[in-house]
């Protein structure tokens, strides 16, 4: 499915940054990550919604 390093590269592109900010980051990577994986898409997707 996915990884951490795939939700966070998403996760950056709907808050329009270029560069993990220094508060945030991957403490422990994950692979193949599909439990939970379309709610956190609908909560990214909300934010992004709510900001524009």
């Amino acid at each position: 499915m996915v990884n951490t390093s795939d939700i966070m590269s998403l996760a950056l592109k709907l808050a329009g940054l270029t560069e993990i900010p220094q508060d945030s980051g991957i403490v422990v990577e994950g692979e193949n990550i599909k439990e939970y994986y379309l709610e956190l898409i609908w909560t990214l997707l909300n934010f992004y919604l709510q900001g524009n």
